[in-house]
């Protein structure tokens, strides 16, 4: 990992923290779930307990994590058999065919080791056929077919919503959506 990136992510992840306490207090009971991007979507990971043991950025608070675009396994910083055997919350990534970013993730599938290390139980996979780095923008290939499935996995998960989870076990792959469960 990129020195310069090491110390970003710890203040990412204090930020999280900060902002999570925040909103236990001024928002108490409210349940929530995290939701990143790139790098965004490890720090979202972290606060359901990856990278615990050198992060010391769980959240106990967060119900579920959708995580688009993830930046990759990051040599250096994970152990891939236990960055992400601890989450025990229910998670969901979200990438595409495409989804490649210059110097990080040059191979669209590295982002779906996050899900391969995943323990199994409560685990999504949306892969967009076609779909690229930049899906949350929305026009790209496969996006608006993942969009309800995003939604309703947080409804199920966040806000324990039974229509929300019955439509998500019921989701299926599309033309241009895979949906992979764990």
């Amino acid at each position: 990992m990129q020195t310069a990136l090491l110390p970003a992510l710890f203040t990412r992840v204090e930020d999280v923290k900060v902002v999570s306490a925040y909103a236990g207090v001024t928002f108490a009971n409210l349940p929530y779930g995290a939701v990143g991007y790139s790098y965004g979507s490890l720090t979202s990971l972290i606060g359901v307990g990856a990278l615990e043991s050198s992060m010391n950025g769980k959240i106990p608070a967060i119900k579920s994590v959708v995580a688009f675009s993830s930046p990759g396994i990051i040599p250096g910083l994970m152990d891939g058999d236990t960055t992400f055997s601890v989450i025990t919350k229910p998670t969901m990534m979200v990438t595409g065919t495409a989804d490649v970013v210059d110097g990080y993730v040059p191979d669209a599938k590295a982002h779906q080791d996050y899900f391969e290390g995943w323990p199994e139980g409560g685990r999504m996979l949306l892969v967009a056929r076609g779909g690229i780095y930049r899906i949350v923008g929305g026009s790209e290939a496969g996006f608006s077919d993942a969009w309800p499935v995003v939604a309703d996995f947080l409804k199920a998960t966040v806000l324990e919503d039974a229509a929300a989870k019955k439509r998500l076990d019921a989701a299926q792959s599309t033309k241009l959506l895979d949906i992979r469960r764990r």
